[in-house]
This record gives structure tokens, sequence and C-alpha cells, in this order.
């Protein structure tokens, strides 16, 4: 990517999948540099902003982070996945309602992003609209069965509303599903282990 990078400078991609890789591997000032630089040459690009914005939010910038998105919602209204980085953001700042409004014009955008509607349950959730955040799950898993965070959160519901047996399966659920990830996951990084060692 460094080489695709200076090989084709006017390609913003270079610069999005450069700082993703950056970011991925833990070298979060090289991405933020490769961003800026992205910015800086194309101020109308809603997903350079986008990436910049989610680090800015992972170094605790977070005033900065809520700027970036507000620019990019402006400059692409209809790109889902500004809607749901900035409505994540806010949900973590605890700015519920509007992380709620936020999140529900993801989902209008984007109906079948089972991340849309796992957020928008996280925020009723929290905002202990109980039955918004229970369809919104239930919607989640529809989307997605294999979504096991959605299987956790519905369990916290059932167990709150006192429904232990529906509480105990989907926590169940959410424990089979958390193995196998885990599982998959060790076996992508030793299939790319043995791939590197055969170089």
């Amino acid at each position: 990517l460094l080489r695709a990078n200076k090989e084709f400078p006017d390609k913003a991609w270079t610069y999005l999948f450069l700082a993703g890789v950056y970011q991925r591997f833990g070298s979060v000032d090289e991405a933020l540099v490769v961003l800026n630089r992205a910015v800086e040459r194309w101020p109308a690009n809603a997903e350079a902003r986008v990436l910049r914005a989610n680090i800015l939010a992972a170094i605790n910038k977070h005033a900065q982070a809520l700027t970036e998105y507000e620019r990019a919602v402006t400059l692409a209204p209809e790109l889902p996945q500004t809607y749901l980085f900035y409505g994540i953001e806010l949900d973590r700042l605890n700015q519920n309602s509007k992380a709620i409004l936020i999140l529900t014009k993801c989902a209008e955008l984007a109906p079948s992003m089972p991340n849309a509607h796992y957020y928008l349950g996280t925020a009723y959730f929290k905002k202990g609209e109980v039955d918004r955040a229970t369809r919104e799950f239930e919607t989640t898993i529809g989307l997605d069965p294999q979504y096991a965070l959605a299987y956790l959160q519905l369990s916290k519901l059932y167990r709150q509303s006192g429904n232990k047996a529906k509480a105990q399966e989907c926590m169940q659920k959410y424990g089979e599903l958390s193995m196998k990830e885990k599982s998959d996951q060790s076996e992508r990084t030793r299939t790319f282990l043995d791939d590197l060692s055969k170089r």
C-alpha cells in the first residue's frame, strides 16, 4: 500500500486503505497523518473525513471527531456509514436522543445493515426504551443470525423483564457464537502466519 500510495498519489483510495492498515495494526499516529493528507487534498471526500473522525474518536478527541462526522454528513447525506459511526460516537458520549435520530437515519438509508439496528438498539436500551431496543436487537438477528452481541443484549433485556428462560436461551446462543468467533479468528491468524512462513 505504501508503494501504491507513491505510485498513485492522485488516487484517494490509496490513502484510505493505507490509513486503514495503519489503524488496524495500532499505528494510529501514522493513520492520522495519512488521513490528514487525504483531507487536505480532497476536502470534499466524506469517506476520508469519516475515517479521520473514527481515529479522532479512538484517541479521545471527541469534539474534533463530532465536527468531522457533521462535515461528512453534509458532504454525503446519503452515505449510511457516516450516520452509523456518528451515531455510535454520540451514544458513547451519552447524547442518546441525538444518537437515536442519527442511527434511525442510518437504518432508513440501509435497512438491511445489521449494525445500524444493533447500535440503534443499544441507544434505546440506554435510554430505557425496552420495547424499541428489543425490536432493534431482534431485527439485527433477523438480518444476521450470527450477530453474537445482539443475543447478549437481548439476554440482558429479557432478564430485566423477568423472562429468565428467554434470557438464558439468548445467553447460551451468545456463548456459542462467541466461541465460534474466537475459533474462526484463531484459524485466520494461524493461516496468515503459515502463509508468511512459506514466503
